[in-house]
Order: C-alpha cells, then structure tokens, then sequence
C-alpha cells in the first residue's frame, strides 16, 4: 500500500489488531458501497491500495450481499486520501452524497413522510441492516431542540474519529 498517498487509510489499517483481517464479526451492506463509488472520480492503480479495497472498487459485489466493515473503512478513507484537501472537504461529499441518495426516487417517498422523531427511534433498526457487528442506538431525542443523541457501540478501532464524523453527516442529510 502506497501509505504517503493513503496516510489515513494506511494509519487506520496499522492501528487495527491484525490488519484489513480484524474484526470479521463486523460487516457492512454493499449497497452503501454503490453510494460512495457513484460519489467519486477515484480509480486506484493495482498496487496502491490492498488488493481487497481495490477489488471493491473495480468488481462491486452485488448490493444485499456484506463485506467486512475494515475495507469499507479503508475505502472511505482512501477517498478522503486521494481527493480531498481536508477532512472538512470529505465529510461535505459524505453530506453531499447521501443527501443525493435520500432524494433518489427509492428513497425520496419514504423520507418525504419521515419526520426527524420517525428517523430518530428507528435509527437502531435501520441501522442493522447496513451494518452488523456494531450498534447504533437512540439515547435521547428533544423534538423542540431540534437534538438527539445517539450511542455507538462497536469494536476497538474499527471506525476512527473522521469515518464516525462521517456517518453524522449521513444522518444530518436523512434529516434534512
């Protein structure tokens, strides 16, 4: 792995207990890897990136079927490696591109009649179906504050700082 052009990523990878291998328990939908590749221009050469994370990109399983949680993670913050000059630029694609997602014609009807307290108490259940081996989870909800605060649980290091920020950029998208 190319770790001066993918420094997150190769960090993230390092700080993991037995590499891109670690945390088999925990997988993601491939559905959302459909979103992050029609919201991106990168094509890694062969070499770059583990061969995993570039076999995602160039051969996408098919939507309902699960890949472990760490190559997402990777891919994701390859992204962020490769085409944006700062975390602040990536976590407005991550905005950008699941708001795009939630006024698709699948998903633009349901969140038509979804209010911020409907998406607030389900979270925990949509959740699990993109995500197993970790746990989202709703704590508190005050309508009239326009807050909710919700309770990750998952594996160490599995979803580092940024890649967390990321999903809260994700559910402001679902809420707007």
């Amino acid at each position: 792995m190319d770790g001066r052009r993918f420094s997150q990523a190769a960090r993230y990878i390092a700080s993991l207990p037995d590499g891109l291998s670690s945390h088999p328990q925990c997988k993601a939908k491939n559905a959302g890897l459909k979103i992050l590749l029609e919201g991106s221009r990168f094509v890694p050469s062969r070499g770059t990136l583990p061969d995993a994370v570039t076999d995602l990109i160039e051969a996408p399983p098919p939507a309902s079927t699960w890949s472990p949680e760490v190559l997402f993670v990777t891919l994701a913050l390859s992204f962020r490696d490769a085409e944006f000059a700062s975390d602040a630029e990536w976590l407005s694609w991550m905005h950008d591109v699941n708001a795009r997602v939630f006024r698709s014609p699948l998903y633009r009807l349901m969140m038509f009649v979804a209010t911020p307290a409907l998406l607030a108490k389900g979270i925990g259940q949509r959740w699990h179906q993109f995500h197993q081996g970790s746990e989202l989870q709703l704590v508190t909800f005050e309508a009239k504050a326009k807050r909710a605060d919700f309770l990750m649980r998952f594996p160490a290091r599995l979803f580092p700082s940024l890649y967390v920020q990321g999903f809260g950029k994700a559910f402001e998208a679902a809420v707007e």
